[in-house]
């Protein structure tokens, strides 16, 4: 079935086609932030070349299942049941709020999410029409959580990645047990040569 969501338009942008809009916020988001403290030392031109493909490559691997949470576990869907034109105008509805809120904040310069926006929107239309019932409210919590848990963890690896310059650490060891992959992810996120290592890859180095 086609989906309206992800219909991509060589016209203006309106409220109910977000392809355009969301790039708007989502590139802005992603590359101001980084190219813009200097974190990235990319040309303007190459950000927005590696964003467009970063931001395509995400939608088409991962894409589904945030399309999937957003069908199947924001809205208790029995309800709207026989119901098909009501659940099309509170879509609709949706789509709207969200675009319209989407064309607004950029021209302000807010960098508002796409992701608040549209789950706002749905949860919005399901409280007006069924009230508290209508929402999955344990699947919602957990949507919202990761709003938090993201720049709280963020911000505690720019602490000790900020800490081990400081104080020029070479070597930093967790008192947890890591893959391999996740270890040179860490050394990756410290930066320059900081070795990442955990309890066993300590001992396995002082025993050889």
């Amino acid at each position: 079935m086609h989906d309206p969501l992800c219909t991509l338009s060589s016209s203006p942008p309106s409220p109910t086609r977000l392809s355009p809009v969301t790039k708007w916020q989502l590139i802005s988001n992603a590359m101001g932030t980084s190219v813009g403290s200097g974190a990235l030392m990319l040309p303007h031109e190459s950000a927005v070349s590696t964003a467009a493909v970063l931001e395509f490559s995400g939608a088409l691997l991962m894409g589904t299942h945030a399309a999937s949470t957003m069908q199947k576990d924001i809205l208790i869907a029995n309800v709207f049941q026989d119901k098909d034109t009501l659940l099309f105008a509170g879509s609709l509805s949706s789509l709207v709020a969200a675009g319209t809120w989407l064309q607004v904040a950029p021209f302000y310069g807010w960098p508002v999410s796409t992701t608040h926006c549209i789950v706002g929107s749905m949860v919005g239309f399901s409280l007006v029409y069924g009230g508290y019932g209508v929402v999955f409210w344990s699947s919602l919590a957990m949507v919202t959580s990761s709003w938090m848990i993201s720049p709280l963890m963020e911000a505690m690896v720019a602490e000790i990645k900020s800490a081990i310059h400081a104080l020029d650490v070479e070597t930093v060891i967790f008192d947890d047990e890591f893959s391999a992959g996740q270890l040179r992810n860490l050394e990756k996120a410290f930066g320059g040569d900081v070795r990442v290592c955990d309890r066993t890859t300590l001992i396995l180095d002082i025993f050889h």
